[in-house]
Parts: C-alpha cells; structure tokens; sequence
C-alpha cells in the first residue's frame, strides 16, 4: 500500500505529545542526524488511521523493525504475541 503525507500539523502535535523521544525506545530525537518519523501504530495495510490516537513518534531503528507488524513470535515458546503499543496504558 502506498504511504501517505501526514500533515504537518499533525506530525507536530504527535512530536510534542511524545517530548520528541521515541515512543518506543525513549531515544531523543535531539540527539539524531534525522528526524524521527510518525509511525501508525496499528497499520495502515491493517486497516490502522491517520488519527492522532494511531500515531506515534519512532526512531530509524525501532520504525524499520517494527515495520508493518503488531504482533511478533516469542523465539523461546513459539507463541505470537502483540508488540508494544505506546497509545494503550501499561
């Protein structure tokens, strides 16, 4: 599926909601050569939006491993499991 621009306005709301830290390994993105992206939390080839609710903040290397998946398998048990989700409380 093609991406799509995330406005501007948008993607500067979600770097202040997140203090411009990834919100999945807390990097600062103060301390980057590029800025991090606006990463859709449940994706958009999973039928995930462009509301404020499914974006998060994500560093180069948490965005490419985490890529268009929710869920991961645990190489230990063999069992799928859902991936971090920064909008759901802990």
């Amino acid at each position: 599926m093609a991406s799509r621009k995330i406005p501007d306005a948008i993607q500067q709301q979600v770097r202040q909601r997140a203090s411009e830290l990834c919100e999945y390994c807390h990097a600062s993105e103060k301390w980057q050569y590029v800025l991090f992206t606006v990463d859709h939390v449940i994706p958009l080839s999973q039928n995930g939006k462009d509301t404020i609710d499914n974006l998060a903040l994500a560093c180069f290397h948490c965005n490419r491993r985490k890529s268009a998946k929710t869920t991961a398998i645990d190489p230990e048990s063999g069992l799928e499991f859902p991936l971090f989700n920064p909008r759901e409380s802990l």
